[in-house]
């Protein structure tokens, strides 16, 4: 899990200390704690004070791999330019026009949640069996 852990990890990730909670085994923060070498001198980590090792805590980051979407180019040969019109717009009203760019040229990968916004915004206009380019499996650092 280690290995997972590393790929992608932001150097400023929060991590959290509370080797004893039951979910730590489960936990991006507890794993990615393990990972620290002796040449990372400073890190972040969760206030130990407000962390409460539970099943319920609001730190808790799941450490399975998810699903996310590279590029979303393809889509628009598929649609009528007045679909593609309102789908653009829909996009970049959420995410802003250079990140709707991004994010469909793939520069950008589009997480869990940014899928579904999409999906369902292609549902409206009638165009579910749409997908994306590509798909990778890897950590969620940012949900």
């Amino acid at each position: 899990m280690k290995q997972t852990v590393l790929k992608g990890m932001p150097r400023s990730f929060e991590r959290c200390i509370q080797a004893d909670c039951p979910m730590a085994g489960q936990c991006l923060r507890q794993l990615a704690m393990q990972t620290l070498t002796k040449t990372d001198a400073v890190v972040a980590i969760v206030n130990p004070l407000l962390t409460k090792p539970s099943e319920q805590c609001e730190f808790y980051r799941n450490a399975s791999l998810q699903v996310f979407a590279r590029g979303f180019a393809g889509m628009k040969e598929q649609m009528l330019p007045a679909q593609y019109s309102i789908f653009m717009k829909r996009l970049q009203a959420r995410f802003g026009r250079s990140a709707y760019f991004d994010r469909r040229n793939g520069r950008r990968l589009c997480s869990p949640a940014d899928i579904e916004f999409i999906r369902k915004v292609l549902k409206e206009l009638g165009l579910e069996g749409l997908e994306f380019d590509e798909y990778v499996e890897q950590n969620n650092w940012n949900s």
